[in-house]
């Protein structure tokens, strides 16, 4: 696999293959809904069929893939292990009778998670306009079905996020960091995203920034309720096991 700067470097010495050519031959693609001309259309209609369903498949994968990817500005590296899963999943059989687009989502949302970048599953499903259930249940066939382990993300790694999203200080993100690093023990087995945005919620409420739970609810993309349970979990924790006074 080349990182983007060695295609580029190579590119003056002929094709390069990756993981985004459907097969190591097939160097052109003709685009159908390009051609205007009849006699052309017909030339396209041909070569689509002469490929095999599986180059077929990953074409349409690809191309959402980077569509998707596009919107949620994710790098080249991601988008190569988001294809590599795919492919892993076809050459498989798992793709069949399954959404192509729904795939395509697990896998990046897999990828996003293996490179621990802050990428919420809704979110990705919001940009590939599919249900998210689709997608979920695509997801959980990944899952079981190539034997993936899927790396257990910390509350630590969306502050710099959701901070930005809040538009607070580094002195806001410093405070929360701190009471994040106490709260080790109490995360384990707690959705991160969560945990975070209870802990964000916390500081702004003593620091007298005032914003209401569904404001910083929508921009975490959790619900009300769970940032209100987990809040107040959270401050007993911190009273009653650490004797932090909360002021």
């Amino acid at each position: 696999m080349f990182s983007y700067e060695e295609i580029r470097d190579r590119l003056s010495s002929g094709f390069v293959n990756t993981l985004f050519t459907p097969k190591p031959y097939l160097n052109t693609i003709i685009k159908k809904y390009e051609i205007k001309n009849k006699d052309f259309n017909r030339i396209a209609n041909l070569d689509y069929y002469n490929n095999d369903s599986e180059v077929r498949n990953l074409l349409i994968a690809i191309r959402y893939l980077k569509l998707i990817s596009s919107k949620l500005k994710l790098s080249y590296n991601i988008k190569s292990h988001a294809i590599f899963i795919y492919r892993k999943a076809l050459k498989k059989g798992l793709i069949k009778g399954r959404s192509i687009i729904g795939m395509v989502c697990a896998s990046l949302f897999f990828a996003c998670r293996t490179f621990k970048i802050p990428i919420l599953f809704q979110e990705i499903v919001n940009k590939a306009s599919i249900k998210e259930k689709i997608a979920r249940n695509c997801f959980k066939v990944l899952i079981k079905e190539l034997k993936l382990k899927l790396i257990p993300l910390g509350p630590n790694i969306f502050v710099s996020r959701f901070i930005n999203g809040l538009k607070l200080g580094p002195d806001i993100e410093k405070k929360v960091f701190d009471i994040l690093q106490s709260l080790k023990q109490f995360a384990i087995g707690r959705d991160p995203k969560v945990v975070c945005v209870a802990v964000i919620y916390l500081v702004c409420k003593r620091s007298n920034i005032y914003f209401t739970q569904k404001e910083i609810a929508k921009v975490s993309g959790i619900s009300e309720t769970s940032l209100r349970y987990t809040y107040k979990q959270i401050e007993n924790y911190l009273i009653k096991h650490l004797k932090i006074k909360l002021i």
